[in-house]
């Protein structure tokens, strides 16, 4: 990169394509075209409360009300699903939320008993069973694994994660469950029950199908909203005792955040992009995230913006502030999966749930571990550092393993001189982006001014708009774009005046400063003349 001021710098990306228009920004407009090219509104018209309270006028679930009934009554809860990555981050919301419900009766528990009594023989603890089977034999139907640790833990309930068609027809399985406990599953296909013996179902049919669209929704987001049924079930359970009013006041202020995120690492692992809903849910796990990260993990973790499990699974994958889709899919989502793939599902249940920094760091260490030993190339991303890259201030880390997000058909235009791109670049960072919902990119003509070669093998190019008046170039107006891996591609070098027309998306390089801008080149091809 050429050398400049830093204060010539700050001052070029502040002021190049100088802002203009009704709200003074020139961003609104553009944010507005660069979401109606993928079909969707702005501004969000949605919230994760408005999600939450749209789901439970939309349905009345029994599932949460049987959940709310174990609790209150002790009873043993055994929670079964395929050893996939939704499944377990849906385990693990569901865990979080029901510890939370129980830990909030204990506090209340420790209240001095008044002359309004006692809580009594309502015992409001949690014990829970998670079971994540071999996906591959549970969709056989093959549950001789589950059946035993039934007859071991004699639970009063289990809920069945997405079960398999499979079960339908396994009499023997359903018919001696049926004697034992009852029956409940959540599934996020479309579809009636599966399980005919089932007391009681949660799915899309039954929940306000229409206004969640044909996309995808993934099974923990489902499991997120269903906690909140269960809270408040919980409540009217509690709302004849004596002590209601400091057991309501408990559980009506419990933070249900952990599972909200977890519910975004869902949509942002399974690339369910394309609902309103999940975008939320995204956006909102990518800023429980940014805020967490700034904090000291101990405040981090008691204000439920990261837990030590959290912190301890970025820190192995080398993640840093500010946390992007593309980090966690690159660098969070192989440990899960590698977890999940050995069967240390515990392992990651633990380490997502614990409150011990100790413990934390030990999984999370595990996880790393299984990553770097694995021999399949799915699950052990490896990273060059190409040569010169920390000399040229630029970061040129490339995974051998890259997630490619595939581009829509149509660029999202040209950004014009007067597009104030440091506030749309730094927008553009924080927003949810994946095949479903792509990462914009621009398009237009570039006079070439300046050329130069960074880390051996990428391209950097000094450029200004096609057409801008000669009296008006200065470094103000100038723009940087970087085309990696570019030397040696058979094109030969871009010399200085050359016109070109490019494809690029708008980066913050922040290997530099937070005010450094540029556009990473996606396609570079000569203009016609």
């Amino acid at each position: 990169m050429p050398e400049m001021k830093s204060s010539e710098v700050i001052g070029a990306h502040f002021s190049t394509r100088n802002w203009s228009g009704a709200d003074g920004w020139g961003l609104e407009d553009k944010k507005r075209q660069i979401y109606e090219n993928r079909n969707a509104t702005y501004p969000v018209r949605h919230t994760v409360r408005s999600i939450c309270e749209d789901f439970h006028a939309a349905s009345h679930s029994k599932v949460a009300e049987q959940v709310a009934r174990d609790l209150a009554n002790g009873h043993r809860i055994m929670i079964v699903g395929a050893a996939t990555g939704d499944v377990l981050l849906g385990v693990a919301t569901f865990l979080s939320a029901v510890m939370g419900i129980a830990r909030a009766v204990k506090r209340t528990r420790d209240v001095t008993t008044t002359r309004l009594g006692s809580l009594g023989e309502w015992s409001g603890s949690e014990n829970i069973l998670p079971l994540l089977m071999d996906e591959k034999l549970m969709a056989k139907g093959e549950m001789s694994e589950c059946a035993e640790k039934v007859k071991a833990f004699s639970p009063h309930s289990i809920i069945f994660l997405n079960p398999p068609f499979a079960l339908r027809d396994n009499e023997l399985f359903t018919a001696e469950l049926v004697k034992s406990c009852k029956i409940m599953e959540v599934s996020n296909r479309r579809q009636a029950s599966i399980l005919a013996a089932s007391d009681a179902s949660l799915d899309l049919s039954s929940c306000g199908e229409s206004s969640w669209g044909e996309a995808p929704v993934p099974l923990c987001l489902l499991i997120h909203l269903l906690t909140f049924q269960i809270r408040e079930e919980t409540i009217n359970i509690v709302s004849t005792h004596p002590r209601a009013q400091a057991l309501m006041m408990q559980l009506g202020s419990l933070k249900l955040e952990v599972g909200a995120t977890l519910a975004g690492f869902s949509a942002i692992f399974g690339d369910s992009l394309l609902t309103d809903r999940c975008r939320v849910m995204a956006s909102f796990a990518l800023d429980q995230l940014n805020r967490g990260w700034s904090l000291p993990p101990r405040t981090a973790h008691s204000r439920e913006l990261m837990s030590f499990g959290l912190r301890a699974l970025l820190a192995q994958g080398d993640i840093k502030a500010p946390v992007t889709c593309k980090d966690l899919r690159m660098q969070l989502k192989p440990l899960l999966d590698t977890m999940v793939a050995h069967g240390e599902w515990h392992s990651l249940l633990e380490c997502l749930l614990t409150s011990s920094i100790i413990k934390a760091s030990d999984k999370s260490a595990r996880a790393a571990y299984l990553v770097s030993c694995s021999e399949d190339a799915h699950y052990s991303p490896k990273w060059e550092l190409h040569p010169g890259g920390q000399e040229s201030n630029m970061d040129v880390a490339q995974s051998a393993t890259s997630h490619r997000i595939s581009s829509i058909n149509h660029s999202d235009g040209m950004l014009s001189p007067d597009q104030r791109v440091y506030g749309l670049a730094h927008w553009l960072e924080k927003q949810p982006w994946g095949s479903d919902f792509p990462e914009p990119e621009f398009e237009q003509e570039f006079i070439v001014r300046e050329r130069s070669v960074v880390a051996e093998t990428h391209q950097q190019f000094i450029v200004v708009d096609f057409g801008q008046p000669t009296d008006l170039e200065r470094w103000s107006n100038r723009f940087a774009l970087v085309w990696k891996e570019s030397i040696g591609n058979g094109m030969g070098p871009i010399k200085e005046g050359a016109v070109v027309r490019v494809r690029y998306k708008l980066q913050v390089n922040r290997a530099v400063h937070d005010s450094e801008v540029f556009g990473l080149v996606t396609e570079l091809v000569p203009a016609e003349s």
